[in-house]
C-alpha cells in the first residue's frame, strides 16, 4: 500500500514538474522574443544588479541577468553552485525541497528570490550565468579578511553538499555521487579554496 501512494505521489509529482518546465519555458522564451534591445531603461538595470552584486564588468552582469537575476533577487549569487550541483544528474524532488528548505531558513530571502530560485529548479539555468557567479564570489571572496571568507565558503560548499546527498546518493544511502563530489571540488577550487591535504594526509591508491 505504501508502495502504491509512493508511486504514485512520484508520477504526480513528475507530471506536474513537466507541466510546470513547460510552463516556464514558454514564459522565457516569450521574454527572449519579446526583449527590447538596450537602452537607457536596460543600462540602469544592468547597473542597478552591478550595484547590488558589487561589480560592474559586463561580461559578469550581462550573463547573470538574462538568466533572470535581478537586484531584488541577487542574494542568489550564493546559491547558484549549489543549483549547479542539483543539475548534475537533473534535479528531483528530494534536491528541490532541500534547497527551498533551506532558502526559506535565509533571514536575506525574499519573495521574488523565492521565485526566481525555484525557475532555475525546474529549468537549467545558462552555464554562462554559473560561471560568472563563480567569478562575482570569487571576487567576494579574495576581498575578504580570513574569518569571513571562510564562513561564507563553509556556506556556499556546505549547500552543495547538501543538495548532493538529499536524492541519497549511491542506493539511497546518503551519499554523494563520485560526479556530485567532482563538481564541488571545482567550484571549490574555483572559488579559491585550497583543496591540496597535507603530506601525511595523502593516501596512494591501491
Amino acid at each position: 500500500m505504501v508502495d502504491l501512494y509512493d508511486r504514485s505521489r512520484r508520477a504526480e509529482d513528475d507530471y506536474f514538474r513537466r507541466k510546470d518546465a513547460e510552463l516556464i519555458e514558454r514564459a522565457r522564451s516569450r521574454a527572449r522574443r519579446e526583449t527590447p534591445k538596450q537602452d537607457a531603461a536596460g543600462e540602469f538595470e544592468l547597473r542597478i544588479l552591478g550595484d547590488a552584486l558589487g561589480v560592474h564588468e559586463r561580461d559578469l552582469i550581462v550573463p547573470l541577468h538574462a538568466a533572470g537575476l535581478r537586484a531584488a533577487s541577487a542574494v542568489l549569487i550564493e546559491w547558484l553552485p549549489a543549483i549547479e550541483v542539483a543539475w548534475i544528474d537533473d534535479v528531483d524532488l528530494a534536491e528541490r525541497e532541500e534547497l527551498r528548505r533551506q532558502f526559506a531558513a535565509d533571514p536575506q530571502s525574499s519573495g521574488p528570490a523565492l521565485a526566481l530560485l525555484t525557475e532555475w529548479l525546474f529549468v537549467r539555468p545558462p552555464l554562462e550565468a554559473m560561471v560568472a557567479a563563480r567569478r562575482v564570489m570569487r571576487r567576494r571572496l579574495d576581498a575578504s579578511d580570513a574569518d569571513n571568507r571562510r564562513v561564507m565558503l563553509g556556506r556556499i560548499v556546505s549547500r552543495c553538499e547538501a543538495v548532493g546527498c538529499a536524492s541519497g546518493g549511491f542506493f539511497g544511502l546518503g551519499a554523494m555521487s563520485w560526479d556530485e563530489q567532482a563538481r564541488i571540488d571545482v567550484i571549490r577550487e574555483s572559488l579559491g579554496d585550497d583543496l591540496s591535504p597535507p603530506a601525511e594526509a595523502i593516501e596512494i591508491p591501491h
